[in-house]
């Protein structure tokens, strides 16, 4: 392994699995028992044995992720990997827009409208609204005999 700052590198990690292998390695490597680690990091009793076993358990989250990773005395720093860049490179398109044209007041009026529409839907006033329709869509029989069922689900319970 070499040095970057005076910082030891410790491997190369370009999927999940290879995350968990290094954490693994890095914990076995310091001889530390992983209660341990629990306990410096926060994390519930036996976490860290479930996050790094051969067959996960848990997967390492947001809530895990950093304290485990200081726990470890780790940092993770993204490096550009030019080959894999040049391999995938005549696949990307350029964006239309600037990145600057997400923050626009336009925009953000489109999005608060929607929230606005999807907030209702998961209101009582939407479900009443809905019901309401349902009920002029179906014949005098159906609702007949979809109460019947329910009367009839409602005595089998009080049986019971």
């Amino acid at each position: 392994m070499t040095e970057v700052a005076g910082c030891k590198i410790l491997g190369s990690i370009n999927d999940y699995n290879t995350l968990i292998a290094l954490l693994r390695k890095r914990q076995a490597d310091l001889g530390v028992a992983m209660e341990t680690v629990d306990s410096v990091a926060g994390l519930p009793l036996r976490y860290t044995a479930k996050l790094l076993a051969p067959v996960p358990v848990r997967q390492l989250g947001r809530v895990s992720f950093g304290p485990l990773l200081k726990c470890l005395g780790m940092t993770l720093i993204a490096v550009e990997d030019l080959s894999a860049l040049k391999k995938i490179e005549a696949r990307l398109t350029k964006r239309l827009r600037r990145p600057s044209d997400a923050g626009s007041p336009m925009l953000a009026q489109k999005r608060t409208k929607r929230r606005g529409f999807s907030a209702f839907r998961r209101s009582h006033e939407f479900a009443k609204l809905m019901r309401a329709r349902q009920i002029l869509q179906q014949s005098p029989s159906e609702r007949s005999a979809i109460a019947h069922k329910a009367a009839l689900a409602r005595w089998n319970r009080h049986k019971q």
